[in-house]
C-alpha cells in the first residue's frame, strides 16, 4: 500500500494558481522528494502513515548511521544520533526524512524550493533508507517573493531571508530558526506517527507543549499581512 495524505489548504499551490503549471516542481536529492506547504496548510485531512506503520526522521539521522557503516563518527553526539536513526528502521516499515526549505517565487514565473542538503548524506545513506521506502519530505515554512534576484517579502514575520540574494540561500548559513522548528513539529504531530529526531535544535523545539497553536496562529497572521 501506497502512503497517501490529503490536506487542507488556505489557497492552491503558486504555479498552477498563477497558471505556469500544474504543480511548483520539487528538487530530488538522492531520494524521491515530497513537498508540503506548511505556511498554507491548515490541517491534514486524511493520511494512512500511522497504518502503514511509518516515522519521521531527519538529516542528521542518516548522516551519523552512515557513519557507523562508513566510518567519520568524531563523538558520543554521534552514535547517539545512529542509535536513534536505528531505532527508526528497526521499528517502523516506512522512514521518511524531513528537511526544512523555503519555497522561492523567483520574480520570473519560475517558484520552487531552494535546498541545502547538498553533500550532507552519502550514497550508503540514502541506499539504506530506501530499504525502509524512504522519501524526502521537503517542509516549508514560508514562502518568499524575490525581485532582481533577492527576497523582498516572506509569509512569516521577521524571516531572515528578507534582504538575501536568493542564490546565497543554498550556501548560506543554515536554515534553521524557531519557525523552522515548529513547522516540522507540526507535521509530526498532525500526521500522527513518531518523529526520530537527532538535531539539536529540532529536539529542543519539541520539549514542551503549544508549538503547534504558536505556529498556525503566525501562519494565519502572515498569510493576512502577505495579502
Amino acid at each position: 500500500m501506497v502512503d497517501d495524505s490529503k490536506y487542507l489548504v488556505l489557497y492552491p499551490d503558486e504555479t498552477r494558481g498563477f497558471g505556469n503549471g500544474p504543480s511548483s516542481p520539487i528538487p530530488t536529492l538522492g531520494a524521491a522528494a515530497t513537498a508540503l506547504d506548511q505556511y498554507r496548510t491548515v490541517a491534514v485531512h486524511s493520511t494512512n502513515l500511522p497504518t502503514l506503520g511509518a516515522a519521521f526522521t531527519d538529516v542528521s539521522a542518516v548522516t551519523a548511521i552512515s557513519h557507523i557503516a562508513e566510518g567519520g563518527i568524531t563523538d558520543v553526539a554521534q552514535l547517539e544520533a545512529a542509535e536513534t536513526a536505528l531505532q527508526a528502521l528497526l521499528l517502523h516499515e516506512i522512514v521518511h526524512v524531513l528537511v526544512p526549505y523555503p519555497k522561492v517565487d523567483m520574480g520570473n514565473g519560475f517558484i520552487s524550493y531552494r535546498r541545502q542538503d547538498h553533500n550532507q548524506r552519502t550514497a550508503f545513506g540514502f541506499e539504506l533508507f530506501s530499504l525502509a521506502q524512504s522519501r524526502d519530505w521537503l517542509i516549508a515554512p514560508e514562502f518568499v517573493r524575490a525581485t532582481d534576484g533577492v527576497v523582498r517579502s516572506s509569509t512569516l514575520p521577521n524571516s531572515s531571508l528578507v534582504g538575501t540574494p536568493v542564490n546565497a540561500i543554498d550556501l548560506g548559513a543554515r536554515y534553521w530558526n524557531d519557525d523552522v522548528a515548529e513547522a516540522i513539529s507540526v507535521t509530526v504531530e498532525s500526521h500522527g506517527i513518531p518523529g526520530y529526531f537527532t538535531d539539536p535544535a529540532l529536539v529542543s523545539s519539541r520539549r514542551g507543549d503549544g508549538f503547534s497553536k504558536r505556529f498556525y496562529r503566525r501562519i494565519r497572521q502572515s498569510w493576512e499581512t502577505f495579502c
